[in-house]
């Protein structure tokens, strides 16, 4: 190290005389005298030469302490700039994942150490200039300390800036594995809480599935809608989430039914003459009616409906107003539609019966168990200050939280003042209170938005018919669960009082509504040209446990045998044995038995008897009279053999029915207004005592899997085939999406024969025209005009394959798309097109894959 001299006292030194040698030198008082002045005149001028020391050494102390400070502004100031980079750029002092880049602090510690060093100074006391180096050496010792100390006080706002910038990026890329990587690295740094952690956590695996239900439902929709019925999403979407998520598949696939059941019972009721030709003649009246509308239909036969409409009319209001208060919105607006149209046949005003209905529905949200006031209680807590998370918050602004780290916040600090208008005047003290209560007001800002947005979950699937009572203590657990604080609380006994005024009136309600319906609930089928099967009012829902069932309708087991009257002609006495619990025997042909019987004479009557046992093995004659004089169990007692032998065989097809195919025969015709109606093919048998539709039902609709329907339904045994062909050309398949023709341009006249290809093979048409758009650039392209290849086909690497018609090349693809893309889970057209149109590929010199999934995006959103 360069020696610095810091004092010149030995000059001062040697200007000092001994004070004997010159009063020595002269004789007697004369000399005396003299010596005396020679000593006083050295005394003074050692005075004085020791007070200049002292002043020019305090000043050079003083100098050199300005120098210090200026150079340590100077350090700080550069090292301010440097804390304000972006992490991971060249002059940052910090990584890109926050963590400080020691050897940039050491490098700026001895830049600024060399400049003290530089100061160098003359001092005339030892002991001072000793003190000055010590000054130095502690300051330039202390720069390294100094910015490590900033730099971790800055570190957390850096590490937690770089960590959000991490998360984004992930997001952005749908790298989610980077995403639960960077969560995890911010618990161990301590960047975030391992509560603020599991909560990122939940929220990015939320996203991931959002995002590949979103990139399913674009390119195999039923797909997406059996992951809504998964337990992995029903574990991480809330119910009114995945119904929001079902209702975009069900919009996406039928824009004008907009996701109503009721919307698929497109057949409607023939309204042929009479066989009088005269208008009012029976047909007319095709449907089911009450005892009542019986007598008025009669009434306007005769020609005598101006007499019955005042009972009409008064009918019509009382059914308006004997509403079942627990009906949905969407039932609700179904029943209205259908009391409009009955009513209306009878000859009232549509415009009158709406006002009825109106006038109806105003009682009816009487009874809704309005929405506590959430607004006002958030408000209450955050103006006491219990509107905090106060572990979260303290995480999110500790850096700010004093005035040295307010000092050393950098760029955000001055983001947020230009934010807030603050000037560079505003003291450091002042800003900072100021920023303290701008986050106070954004944290709680963010609890509101949550606990608001889980409420209103809540309130509109399991808590819609919830008392306000019990929406206050939703309410309360909810913002405990969010703030941490065990403390809150509301006070308001008003909402008991309410609660008890609704419930009661809703009781009335139901009563006024049951009265009306045992007036109302039997129905008449009228019909003067036909016989119908009886209809029966069911609850009609979904199965979901049998997947592989094909689209129809499951029928409980008492239904099935109702079809079979267990009384019959000639019999004298029913049968003992539950024909439900049969043992099934396989026989040689494949077929099934469960009531193999005989018919033997005693006594002169002919019993029925089973030649099965009860633990399944088949009979001889004499071993099942056997066990029938055993266990006196039999099928029937009939007065004749003939009368026995025909109730066998129906039994026969009756346990056919139960156990067999003999399900094939019959379709259940389903309608809830008297005029529109839907077919379904039975394929199955439930338990229970109300009939299901197949999960198929639900997946090809879109439906709600776990609503049921209200409606009127009957058996009917036939040709199936027959039944269910206008029931099949009615509903619309494959031909939910609506295209502009002139967007395909030459692509236009094959519109039907990507909707055939992409029925044929699961995918969705709208892939096959978007693919098929960006290949042939609408039509357009040589490969198209001369080969017939409208979807870009070039085997092996090579050029675009000859087909011998366009058809065959969009069937073509929509097989090769389903068997190595969607079946290999490459559902997202982007990973579609890295494989379709792999960037780099031989056959595509001038790199044109790069725009393919772009393209076929673009193309895909403009249909």
């Amino acid at each position: 190290m360069k020696e610095i001299p810091l004092y010149g006292g030995p000059s001062l030194r040697t200007a000092k005389a001994d004070p004997g040698t010159a009063a020595r030198a002269a004789n007697g008082d004369q000399g005396q005298m003299l010596g005396g002045s020679i000593q006083k005149a050295e005394e003074a001028l050692q005075g004085s030469a020791e007070a200049f020391a002292r002043i020019s050494d305090f000043g050079e102390m003083q100098r050199q302490e300005v120098e210090l400070r200026r150079i340590r502004d100077e350090s700080d100031a550069e090292f301010s700039r440097m804390l304000a980079y972006a992490p991971g750029t060249k002059d940052s002092v910090f990584n890109n994942d926050g963590s400080i880049i020691k050897g940039r602090l050491d490098d700026l510690a001895f830049k600024f150490g060399q400049r003290i060093e530089s100061l160098g100074g003359t001092f005339f006391s030892p002991e001072v200039a000793m003190k000055a180096r010590g000054v130095m050496e502690s300051v330039k010792a202390s720069l390294p300390e100094r910015y490590w100390g900033l730099a971790a006080k800055h570190q957390l706002s850096v590490a937690r800036q770089a960590f959000e910038t991490n998360l984004k990026l992930a997001e952005e890329k749908e790298d989610w594995g980077g995403y639960e990587s960077s969560v995890m690295g911010g618990v161990q740094s301590q960047v975030i809480s391992p509560a603020e952690g599991e909560l990122r956590l939940l929220r990015g695996r939320k996203k991931a599935s959002l995002q590949n239900f979103n990139n399913l439902a674009a390119t195999n929709p039923a797909g997406a809608y059996d992951l809504l019925d998964s337990e992995d999403y029903k574990n991480r979407f809330s119910p009114y989430e995945l119904d929001a998520m079902r209702r975009k598949l069900a919009s996406q696939a039928r824009p004008a039914a907009a996701d109503s059941f009721f919307n698929s019972f497109v057949l409607t009721r023939k309204k042929d003459k009479g066989k009088s030709g005269t208008k009012n003649d029976g047909p007319e009246w095709t449907g089911f009616y009450t005892k009542k509308e019986c007598g008025w239909i009669r009434a306007f036969e005769a020609g005598k409906g101006a007499i019955v409409r005042p009972q009409i009319a008064a009918a019509a209001a009382e059914e308006a107003r004997a509403f079942n208060p627990s009906l949905s919105q969407e039932e609700s607006e179904v029943a209205r539609d259908a009391y409009i149209q009955k009513y209306s046949r009878f000859g009232l005003e549509k415009e009158w019966l709406g006002r009825q209905w109106t006038a109806a529905d105003d009682m009816r949200k009487k009874l809704k168990t309005p929405t506590i006031d959430i607004k006002g209680r958030l408000n209450l807590l955050e103006k006491k200050g219990t509107l905090l998370n106060q572990q979260a918050f303290n995480a999110e602004n500790q850096p700010y939280s004093d005035e040295e780290g307010w000092k050393s916040g950098g760029k955000f600090r001055d983001e947020f003042m230009g934010q807030l208008g603050l000037t560079p005047t505003e003291t450091n003290k002042s800003a900072m209170a100021k920023y303290m209560a701008y986050a106070r007001a954004n944290h709680a800002a963010g609890l509101r938005s949550q606990i608001s947005e889980r409420f209103h979950s809540w309130r509109e699937n399991d808590g819609k018919d919830a008392t306000q009572a019990e929406q206050q203590a939703k309410l309360i657990s909810l913002t405990r669960e969010i703030t941490g604080n065990r403390d809150i609380s509301f006070v308001d006994e008003g909402v008991n009082q309410m609660d008890s005024n609704i419930a009661n009136a809703r009781d009335a309600q139901r009563s006024r509504f049951a009265q009306w319906a045992v007036k109302s609930g039997r129905k008449y089928w009228v019909d003067s040209s036909a016989q119908e099967a009886p209809m029966q009012r069911v609850s009609l829902g979904f199965d979901s446990t049998r997947k592989d069932l094909p689209a129809g309708i499951l029928l409980p087991r008492e239904m099935v045998q109702d079809l079979f009257p267990t009384h019959a002609k000639g019999m004298i006495e029913s049968g003992n044995i539950d024909l439900s619990a049969r043992p099934v025997v396989r026989n040689a042909d494949g077929s099934i038995s469960t009531v193999r019987s005989i018919s033997v004479g005693i006594d002169g009557k002919e019993y029925l008897i089973p030649t099965v046992s009860e633990d399944g093995k088949v009979l001889s004659e004499d071993d099942a009279v056997k066990q029938f004089k055993k266990t006196g169990k039999h099928l029937g007692v009939f007065d004749s053999p003939e009368d026995a032998t025909a109730y066998a065989r129906r039994l026969h097809e009756g346990q056919d029915v139960l156990y067999g195919d003999g399900l094939k025969d019959y379709v259940v015709e389903a309608t809830f207004d008297n005029e529109h109606f839907r077919r379904f093919r039975v394929v199955g048998t439930c338990e229970g005592d109300s009939p299901q539709m197949s999960y198929a039902v639900a997946r090809q609709g879109f439906y709600d899997a776990g609503r049921s329907f209200a409606v009127d339904m009957r058996i009917i045994k036939g040709d199936t085939d027959e039944l269910m062909k206008q029931q099949d050309a009615a509903l619309p398949t494959g031909k939910a999406v609506k295209i502009n023709k002139s967007a395909l341009r030459g692509l236009a006249p094959y519109e039907q024969a990507f909707y055939d290809a992409g029925k044929k093979y699961g995918v969705d048409p709208k892939l096959l025209i978007a693919i098929a758009m960006h290949e042939t650039d609408k039509g357009t392209s040589p490969a198209f005009l001369r080969k017939n290849n409208a979807m870009g086909i070039s085997p092996n690497g090579g050029g675009p394959r000859d087909f011998s018609s366009v058809e065959e090349s969009i069937d073509y693809a929509a097989r090769l798309l389903r068997k190595h893309y969607l079946d290999k889970g490459l559902t997202t057209i982007a990973a579609i097109g890295g494989k379709y149109a792999p960037v780099g590929a031989d056959n595509d010199p001038r790199n044109l894959n790069q725009h393919w999934a772009k393209g076929v995006r673009k193309y895909y959103n403009s249909l």
